[in-house]
């Protein structure tokens, strides 16, 4: 059935969002039309008959879910939803080298409209323009106050609120460079030097932006994991102090500055936690956190423990408990893990996503946040982690099947199964267990066939695992429609990692062996397919990149895969060089290859400095 865009919709702001939304739900500008009614109220959901559709909604974000739920609901049928948290929102890393183009935040945005999200926030350090700080997210592909406008814009068209999500205290090391700008302004490490003149223009500056930017009045401050406050030049210059002082006087002096601008805040609840703990041990009683501001405490999972671990039930009502002994607003934030290289890991997101939402209900949790944060690359895009966006989406409106979950996924996307393969890269096993979380999508394509530090994690059956993978990538490829890209990406990772994977291994054992045939073949042979592997991959990983992102923090991944093709070719010429009787040995694979890990197991390993060498890359001040 086709329906006539906004048919029956007398409301401006519905038939715009309708308009944007007619390829997404199949909606034309002539033929037949179904009568659409709009109606608000408590009721969310939708009823359907030869007559048209009607439309139960209570805000904006649940009507093109409940529309999008009725045009695919087939011949006459009802169906109603209960709504089980307040706010959905989604978090999307901005600042480790990946900042979404605007094409593709608007495509985001039309999604999450579909599955009935409220809010999103794009995370950004310093990947936004300031007005008065010229080096501020200066050559990182910073959004321009006219983009965020647009970007604002388009999503009021669908109710979906853009809140600024900032840091005021830690995590801004990309200001660090700029030292002569920022000249006074940090403590330690990554940490802003509270008190600081420069420091308080800085975040004066960035309120005054925010308020000309965005329509929303609420903002997420940040203010996690600032844990060398007070321990590097503010030492210096003011003697020993109280971190968790320096803390409350700090967030004291912001929270006076978005009073000013009409905000309000929300931010990172990890400091007051850590505050609260020792608390306890000393037996001091803690302060309250100033009345007004929500804490957002976050679960993503502990990729080191076993299964059961991941989902045992508690710890989120737990600690809602003990929030409520400091502050009188908590939201909670889950993740989908595509933080650990070039594949995402939705297997081992959805059992830990589960089990926390559980436990927001029974804590009365009305606040839920996603983040899709990235790593020192952000490599994977927030689309290929979309069935922990549609999860979180099933259960705000009480979808607590997984059939029903899967079912959704389908719907919208491609079938739920095929699109899990899109984890396969870091899948060590194949075996997809519950829970294990593998790296190879990054540290086994970047470690050193020389100075391979990381060959003792691999074992048997790795390059079947791969084989595997790639049937099942390459069947998800054809079903995958406009997300396609995604899967010809991990197919050129799959098929460059079984190239590569152990070209270290077999390299150090044929010159322990003395087998200079060997060592020729390798030289001549698998070095080469295995840079023309990367080749490939890069290619399409290079042509991903640019559809999602901005061009800015590209070349980063220019900079790691170039000097890997070098360095493999470097490598294949001294090998070459060896076998021929050139030279009398290579001194490095003459070094035994250390088990710091352990044979197998879960390896964390996303930094690709302590990756690909054990030599050092660059010097790090502890504090200016």
């Amino acid at each position: 059935m086709n329906v006539l865009f906004g048919s029956g919709v007398q409301d401006a702001r519905y038939r715009q969002g309708l308009y944007e939304l007619r390829e997404d739900l199949h909606i034309g500008e002539s033929g037949p039309a179904l009568r659409l009614t709009a109606k608000e109220g408590a009721r969310i959901g939708f009823e359907r008959d030869e007559t048209g559709i009607t439309v139960y909604y209570d805000r904006p974000a649940a009507f093109f879910r409940q529309l999008r739920r009725a045009l695919s609901a087939g011949g006459n049928a009802a169906s109603f939803e209960e709504r089980v948290f307040d706010t959905l929102s989604l978090l999307v890393d901005n600042s480790r080298n990946a900042v979404m183009n605007v094409p593709a935040v608007k495509e985001l945005i039309r999604k999450l409209a579909l599955l009935g999200y409220s809010e999103l926030q794009l995370y950004t350090e310093d990947t936004y323009e300031v007005e008065g700080e010229p080096y501020f997210g200066y050559l990182r592909g910073r959004y321009s106050r006219a983009e965020l406008r647009e970007i604002d814009a388009y999503a009021k068209l669908f109710g979906i609120e853009l809140v600024p999500c900032i840091q005021t205290l830690a995590h801004l090391r990309s200001l660090y460079r700029w030292s002569t700008y920022y000249k006074g302004a940090f403590d330690c490490n990554d940490v802003l030097l509270v008190g600081s003149e420069r420091v308080r223009e800085l975040i004066e500056h960035i309120f005054a932006t925010l308020s000309e930017t965005f329509t929303s009045r609420k903002v997420n401050i940040g203010m996690d994991e600032a844990f060398m406050l007070g321990r590097g030049k503010y030492r210096d210059l003011y003697g020993q102090n109280d971190p968790a002082e320096l803390y409350r006087r700090h967030l004291a002096f912001v929270l006076s500055v978005a009073k000013k601008y009409g905000f309000s805040v929300q931010m990172w609840g990890d400091m007051f936690w850590r505050e609260y703990e020792e608390a306890g041990r000393s037996g001091k009683k803690m302060p309250a956190v100033p009345e007004g501001v929500t804490l957002i405490g976050w679960s993503y999972g502990n990729p080191f423990a076993d299964y059961e671990t991941q989902v045992r039930e508690g710890e989120i009502a737990h600690r809602f408990a003990e929030g409520k002994n400091f502050c009188s607003s908590f939201r909670f934030c889950g993740g989908a893990a595509k933080w650990y290289g070039f594949a995402p890991n939705n297997a081992f997101s959805l059992p830990v996503n589960r089990a926390n939402l559980n436990d927001c209900e029974r804590a009365g949790v009305r606040d839920v946040m996603l983040s899709a944060w990235g790593d020192c690359g952000c490599e994977t895009p927030v689309f290929s982690v979309l069935p922990n966006i549609v999860y979180y989406a099933e259960r705000a409106y009480g979808n607590r099947s997984e059939e029903r979950f899967r079912a959704a996924f389908s719907e919208m996307f491609c079938p739920f199964r095929l699109f899990m393969s899109i984890d396969g890269a870091n899948d060590l096993s194949g075996k997809g267990e519950r829970g294990y979380i593998n790296t190879s999508a990054k540290y086994l394509l970047y470690n050193d066939t020389f100075l391979g530090c990381m060959d003792k994690t691999l074992q048997g059956g790795i390059a079947e695992a791969y084989r595997a993978q790639l049937a099942k990538l390459k069947k998800a490829k054809r079903a995958a429609g406009e997300y396609s890209y995604l899967f010809d990406t991990q197919i050129a990772l799959v098929k460059a990692l079984s190239k590569k994977f152990d070209l270290g291994v077999r390299t150090r054992k044929a010159y322990r062996s003395g087998d200079k045939a060997e060592l020729l073949r390798l030289a001549k042979e698998d070095y080469p397919a295995a840079m023309r592997a990367i080749r490939a991959f890069f290619e399409a990983f290079q042509k991903q990149w640019m559809r999602v992102n901005k061009p800015h923090g590209i070349d980063v991944t220019h900079i790691r895969i170039g000097a890997l093709l070098f360095r493999l070719q470097q490598n294949a010429k001294r090998l070459k060089a060896y076998a021929e009787g050139k030279t009398a040995r290579i001194e490095e694979l003459e070094e035994d290859i250390l088990d710091e890990f352990g044979q197998g197991n879960r390896i964390i390993m996303q930094n690709w400095g302590e990756t690909v060498t054990a030599n050092t890359l660059t010097e790090y001040m502890s504090y200016v």
